[in-house]
């Protein structure tokens, strides 16, 4: 609103400017008279000019004035958002500690999870290699066992023969 006025004035002063500028060159031409300007008519441009100069300084003192508290404004609104910033930075670090507690957790539970795993599979070795120790003692027994009764039959064999050889002897 402040700048839209202060483009006013500062058209209407251009305004005035170029219209005087104009009438300067017509007066240089001789299209237009020197003596048409009265005195009072000079006395009331120039307060018109003296009273645009002081609108505008004045609009200029405003603009600064805007700018300073428009500064520190901004200055507080900085400081927001660096309070703002350093809180949004502590949640972010805040979520971030937790995903690394949580992929800690998990990586803890895997670790977990594979020593399990480990020792059961270093259980079902030592079962299945005491399984195959006794099927080893079992087969040797039964080997023995067969061994024995094969060597019994081999000797009644050989005592019947020795017997009935006696007797064809005989």
């Amino acid at each position: 609103m402040l700048q839209t006025i202060q483009a006013i004035f500062g058209l209407f002063v251009l305004l005035k400017i170029f219209y005087y500028f104009i009438m300067l060159i017509l007066k240089c031409l001789g299209i237009v008279k020197w003596e048409d300007e009265s005195p009072q008519q000079q006395n009331q441009l120039q307060q018109q000019v003296e009273q645009n100069t002081s609108i505008i300084q004045n609009s200029h003192q405003e603009k600064k004035e805007n700018e300073k508290t428009k500064k520190k404004k901004s200055s507080k609104q900085k400081k927001q958002e660096k309070v703002m910033k350093s809180m949004l930075e502590k949640k972010e670090d805040e979520v971030k500690l937790k995903q690394n507690e949580q992929k800690q957790i998990v990586t803890q539970q895997q670790i977990e999870f594979h020593r399990m795993e480990m020792q059961r599979l270093q259980d079902l070795k030592r079962i299945e290699e005491t399984l195959r120790q006794e099927q080893k003692k079992e087969i040797e027994r039964q080997v023995q066992l067969k061994l024995e009764e094969l060597t019994n039959k081999l000797q009644n064999k050989q005592s019947v023969n020795k017997q009935q050889q006696k007797k064809s002897k005989r």
